[in-house]
């Protein structure tokens, strides 16, 4: 008992100075409310570079689509100009006996390519065409008569 006597009073001795400087601790004395006040500000600068960045991506996106409405009204007038025959494409929907059928379609549209597309064979061979304009199975007639 002697030995646990002595270990709890050097507990004690212990513990006194601790609870003093836990009592004398503020929260703004603590180190950790100037990081917490600095995440903070980190965020709100973070939030409002995002809602920038997104502005200006939607302000390319819109100048991107006026040039290269611009470059196609530009391209039709040298060609008409030119007197050179174009060349559309108009890729059908599949139809209902088709569909039926579970036939896939045979035509692959590269979305980098507007003006390409490739033809899938039976034999799996691709063939590659370019054309002034392709307008896909969705397009309706209206889409057709921009050009």
């Amino acid at each position: 008992m002697n030995f646990c006597n002595y270990f709890f009073q050097n507990l004690r001795k212990d513990h006194m100075p601790l609870c003093d400087e836990v009592k004398s601790i503020t929260s703004d004395s603590f180190p950790g409310s100037e990081v917490w006040t600095a995440l903070q500000s980190l965020g709100e600068e973070h939030e409002a570079l995002k809602k920038k960045y997104q502005e200006e991506c939607e302000w390319l996106k819109n100048i991107c689509q006026l040039e290269c409405s611009e470059r196609k009204r530009l391209y039709n007038e040298v060609i008409e100009l030119k007197g050179n025959i174009r060349v559309f494409c108009r890729c059908r929907p599949l139809n209902h006996d088709e569909i039926a059928k579970r036939s896939t379609s045979f035509v692959e549209f590269d979305l980098a390519q507007e003006s390409e597309l490739k033809i899938i064979g039976s034999d799996s061979s691709k063939k590659q065409f370019k054309f002034d304009h392709i307008f896909r199975p969705e397009d309706n007639q209206d889409n057709q008569r921009i050009m």
